[in-house]
């Protein structure tokens, strides 16, 4: 079933999107954060103990490159639950792989091959036809097979998870290619640790579905309450807050037209195969097109954790990153700025090698996926899957390539954000960009 997708946000839309959020999170799912805080004193944190704030200091301030390329943008994309890499990126002529998969794996004659060792599903032909990087074997040394904790692990780009950093991976990028936007990283999927910060302004945007209570029949009332926050008196932090997000909807222009011939198609091939991503990642399009400063950006798509059933689930969930990801760089290449924006996948873990009745259960390494103005190549090691001694002690697949260093090479080759000044184990880069 297809997912109808909005029209282009207008500036009134937007409107009503952000005042929203001013409003304290009335519906659950929009903040702002604007932490303009000297180094070396924390934002104040109410859910935890005064005695623990008072304490605590910011890291050293992250640090760009020399000759570091200014507008780019990174949009990652969370595949949350754990995506199993071998049904994504299948390395085809393992036999080992075939028998102990016999039920869950593609046939052969279907996967799109990229060389001699390995193709994309069947259900990845956009991005098989655009050519994409293709990173193998991520994840994280020690790792766990807790959802929870490897979340947390890449949220903070921590693989030990003992560093007690209290900031996102996108929230440290976003504090270093700050230049006093209203915000220079957006979340399309909610409140998300990925954007907290110490001192850039980040938005997290609910549903523009959820909005239902404010109608267009509404906007007088809505009027009422603008005012009505225009005369608050109360916390400055609110108060400036209210005022970013009020700067941001004024900034960001646009009508209530139809999209251009030139989009209309795309964005119903999105519609008709991208799902929820495919909603997210055109509010995102739209957000970036605004030029109000954005250079990072969350989106997520859950589904992943395909205990039971992966061989019907798993396709699609492919078919929504496909559609989405494809539609969302086409819609970018239109408006002109297919050369500034990059996007890379993440997700906390993979697969187990062999099937558990109808699924798979929690693994360890996976393939992450980058698309983009960036060379179709294979880069990190692949894991080996030839044979059970292969495999650590939990049937997993091992870690070839870290967590950080897929991280570190985000932020360093393709945004310019020194790896070391915000990833603790100063990785080594892999050349994606």
């Amino acid at each position: 079933m297809s997912t109808p997708l909005p029209a282009a946000l207008s500036r009134r839309q937007i409107l009503k999107l952000l005042s929203a959020a001013a409003a304290g999170g009335a519906l659950g799912a929009c903040s702002i954060r604007s932490d303009r805080s000297e180094v070396g004193a924390r934002p104040v944190d109410p859910a935890r103990p005064v005695g623990d704030r008072a304490t605590e200091t910011l890291p050293d301030p992250p640090r760009l490159v020399p000759g570091a390329v200014a507008n780019r943008v990174l949009v990652l994309v969370e595949l949350q639950g754990g995506n199993d890499g071998l049904s994504t990126v299948i390395p085809y002529t393992e036999g080992y792989l075939h028998d102990v998969r016999a039920n869950l794996r593609a046939p052969d004659e279907e996967i799109l091959t990229i060389d001699d060792r390995v193709g994309l599903a069947p259900q990845l032909q956009r991005l098989h036809q655009r050519g994409i990087t293709i990173v193998e074997g991520v994840g994280i040394a020690d790792h766990s097979l807790s959802h929870f904790a490897m979340e947390r692990r890449w949220q903070q780009a921590d693989p030990t998870g003992e560093a007690g950093r209290r900031f996102g991976y996108l929230g440290r990028l976003s504090d270093a290619l700050d230049v006093g936007a209203v915000a220079t990283g957006l979340s399309v999927a909610g409140v998300t640790p990925w954007l907290h910060s110490t001192q850039a302004s980040t938005l997290s945007l609910p549903n523009p579905d959820g909005l239902w209570m404010i109608r267009d029949t509404d906007w007088d009332l809505q009027k009422l309450y603008i005012d009505a926050f225009d005369r608050f008196e109360g916390d400055p932090a609110i108060s400036q807050s209210y005022e970013d997000l009020r700067s941001l909807a004024n900034e960001i222009q646009g009508d209530d037209a139809e999209r251009p011939a030139a989009e209309a198609a795309i964005v119903d091939d999105m519609a008709q195969q991208g799902g929820e991503l495919a909603r997210q990642l055109l509010t995102a399009a739209d957000l970036i097109s605004a030029d109000i400063g954005l250079r990072v950006v969350h989106a997520r798509l859950g589904g992943f954790d395909t205990h039971d059933d992966h061989q019907w689930s798993h396709p699609g969930l492919l078919t929504n990153i496909d559609a989405a990801i494809d539609g969302f760089l086409r819609l970018m290449e239109v408006r002109g700025l297919g050369d500034r924006v990059l996007v890379a996948t993440v997700s906390e873990f993979g697969r187990r090698v062999r099937q558990n009745g109808q699924g798979l259960d929690h693994g360890a390494a996976s393939t992450m996926m980058v698309a983009g103005p960036v060379a179709a190549q294979l880069l990190g090691e692949p894991s080996p899957v030839s044979r059970q001694s292969d495999l650590d002690e939990d049937g997993n697949l091992r870690m070839t390539t870290g967590m950080d260093a897929y991280l570190g090479s985000l932020a360093q080759e393709w945004l310019g954000v020194e790896a070391a000044s915000i990833i603790p184990s100063k990785p080594e880069l892999l050349g994606i960009a």
